[in-house]
């Protein structure tokens, strides 16, 4: 054997890369559908919502750019709460499984949508509260915190040891891809009825969350193969 030969994969360690690329289509239309928060709703907080506050400390309109901090800032605050909720589903055995996690997510993120449409249907082309948004980004981030986090996890644990580093590599892609289909759809924009396009996305992110369910039983078998 010459210096720096490598012994070609095995047929279990395709079935684990196959796996794993088959579920990052789904996972990209999570990212395409997640990704509005920075395009679309942006233009919905400018053009549809009503940014007024009236609080006893402070009066006046919110700004647009403040809506982009809503989703790092929840992050931050609801990520101990959903490890904390895990925690209290394994010492119950109803965690869900990896795979299941991720779907999950995807449906958080239709729901998030869907409260978008009523946000729109509530407008009728007028202006909606903002609070329209804060439970859209609530939701949203929920939907995150279940498959971005997961989703790193499960390519750690599934991909052969010589090429997790490729594999990683891929599961980021789809963040690329994602954000690229989703400017896509943000070109939808301005010619669809608004209450259409957020019914559009959540049944894209939906679709995924299907799929991506699919493949729980499947992949629960490989990685319980991978461990043993």
């Amino acid at each position: 054997k010459t210096i720096g030969e490598r012994k070609p994969l095995s047929g279990n360690e395709w079935r684990d890369i196959l796996a794993l690329i088959a579920l990052f289509v789904p996972t990209t239309l999570f990212w395409a559908t997640y990704e509005q928060q920075g395009n679309t709703i942006v233009l919905w907080a400018d053009d549809h919502t009503d940014r007024y506050i009236n609080l006893l400390l402070w009066r006046g309109e919110i700004p647009i750019t403040w809506f982009q901090a809503f989703n790092p800032f929840l992050i931050f605050a609801f990520r101990p709460l959903v490890l904390a909720m895990w925690s209290r589903q394994v010492k119950r055995g109803t965690e869900p499984s990896t795979v299941r996690k991720m779907s999950l997510g995807c449906f958080g993120v239709a729901l998030a949508n869907v409260i978008m449409a009523g946000a729109a249907w509530r407008a009728a082309g007028d202006e909606a509260s903002w609070l329209w948004l804060l439970g859209y980004f609530v939701v949203l981030t929920v939907g995150e915190l279940y498959l971005s986090p997961i989703g790193l996890s499960l390519v750690s644990k599934v991909a052969p040891a010589r090429m997790v580093s490729m594999l990683m590599g891929f599961w980021l892609a789809t963040s690329f891809a994602g954000n690229l289909l989703a400017g896509w759809l943000g070109s939808l924009w301005s010619v669809m009825d608004k209450l259409i396009f957020f019914l559009m996305i959540a049944g894209i992110a939906a679709a995924a969350g299907i799929v991506i369910a699919a493949f729980d039983r499947p992949l629960r078998s490989v990685m319980q193969a991978s461990a043993r």
